[in-house]
């Protein structure tokens, strides 16, 4: 009699276990969940990005500041052979800016720019970005409420697992064929784990650690795109004063300097490519 209430107390947590692990909340819950995970107010994020093509290895430390998905500003400085590459890009409204020449330039900030994704300060602002970008179905939307026309979410979102842990998958899962682009958020946590774009671009997000007002920020991300990768590991987050306004100023752009750094480096075309599309 007692194996026999053993077992069916066994089967009963297996099947809570199951229904806690299939319940998917609200699209619009999760986002916001996520937002609140990317922090206040203007932090400065020091970087190590690591360029390789199997032979050899080439490292660049960048100096971020960050106030949101939509402003921020990046000083990159070669190291070892690459020392005296020097390039400052502002990142603002839309807009990338760069200093040439002492002349000033601005274009679109590329599509598959990665270093918004973890500083969405609202699920609207994130919602907006995977519409605008086709990672999510629009016509399941309505675009201008940004809310889903049904309250039947799952021809976009589902249950998968990823670098080991159960993930909330945004994407189209009706057409994925021809939109492959998701993107991954942890169950437990609210955070990006895993983002592919339409184009095959995938990153991954890892090793995750908590700082200053609640910024969730990933220790390591790996970027593949064709037959690259490279690989960035986080060496420093801080928050900085609120009155942090005047390092957002085009006023404030050094002139870029890779041409000859980068003339004969094997991988130039890598490096290149990463900071043109990707930054």
């Amino acid at each position: 009699m007692r194996s026999k209430n053993i077992f069916w107390f066994c089967l009963a947590l297996q099947l809570m276990s199951s229904t806690v692990l299939a319940f998917i909340p609200p699209l619009k819950m999760i986002l916001s969940r996520t937002a609140d995970n990317s922090g206040l107010g203007v932090y400065s994020i020091e970087q190590e990005v690591k360029f390789t093509d199997g032979n050899q290895d080439a490292l660049i430390k960048e100096s971020w500041f960050i106030e949101n998905e939509r402003t921020m500003k990046v000083h990159v400085q070669g190291l070892k052979e690459l020392k005296g590459l020097n390039l400052t890009y502002l990142y603002l409204n839309a807009q990338k800016w760069t200093k040439k020449n002492n002349q000033k330039e601005q274009i679109a900030i590329p599509e598959e720019f990665i270093e918004k994704w973890n500083h969405f300060r609202t699920g609207d602002a994130l919602l907006s970005s995977l519409l605008n970008f086709k990672i999510l179905p629009e016509d399941f939307f309505q675009k201008k409420e940004l809310k889903p026309k049904s309250a039947n979410e799952d021809a976009f979102l589902k249950l998968s697992r990823t670098q080991g842990v159960i993930a909330y998958s945004l994407g189209d899962n009706k057409n994925y064929e021809q939109s492959p682009g998701r993107l991954w958020i942890e169950q437990d946590f609210f955070v990006i784990r895993k983002l592919r774009f339409n184009s095959g671009t995938e990153v991954y997000f890892d090793n995750y650690k908590t700082y200053s007002k609640d910024l969730h920020f990933p220790r390591e991300r790996l970027l593949k795109w064709g037959s690259n990768s490279v690989q960035i590991k986080t060496l420093s987050v801080s928050s900085k004063p609120s009155n942090s306004a005047s390092l957002f100023s085009s006023q404030s752009l050094d002139s870029n300097n890779q041409s000859d750094i980068l003339f004969n480096h094997p991988l130039k075309s890598q490096i290149e490519d990463f900071y043109t599309r990707f930054r």
